[in-house]
């Protein structure tokens, strides 16, 4: 299976290249872990961000990815089951200078009502996402 160059990213410290798996940097390379054990193409994957609120049971992933990038097919597949389920998922762009696009992944796997902003209207988008207004 190709790698995309974020994926590549992440197995290696961003300072000094050194492998994740020779560092304690808390990055996780999954596929070691479950290589052979698992069936068919399944692997375990990482959400970028879970915000959860005990009072409410309410559940909101977030996948951030820089601008530009899309979903790759097997994270959709996940995070739309998420949805399925009942968890809400948000998709955010970074555009690196502060600006942050997101939307709301519907059931079919595409993101809906994206909203331009930055970093601290992010913040409050899920604030609010919190005090239930959204």
């Amino acid at each position: 299976m190709a790698r995309t160059e974020p994926q590549d990213a992440l197995r290696s410290c961003p300072t000094c290249g050194t492998k994740v798996t020779k560092t304690r940097l808390g990055l996780r390379d999954y596929s070691r872990w479950l290589a052979g054990v698992l069936p068919g193409r399944a692997s375990g994957s990482d959400i970028d961000c879970v915000v959860e609120h005990n009072a409410t049971g309410d559940m909101l992933f977030i996948e951030f990815k820089p601008e530009g990038v899309a979903l790759p097919v097997g994270q959709r597949i996940l995070l739309t089951a998420a949805v399925n389920r009942g968890i809400d998922v948000w998709v955010a762009w970074e555009d690196g200078e502060g600006g942050v696009q997101y939307g709301v992944l519907d059931s079919n796997g595409e993101v809906q009502n994206v909203v331009q902003t930055d970093e601290q209207g992010f913040g409050l988008a899920v604030r609010a996402y919190w005090d239930g207004e959204l």
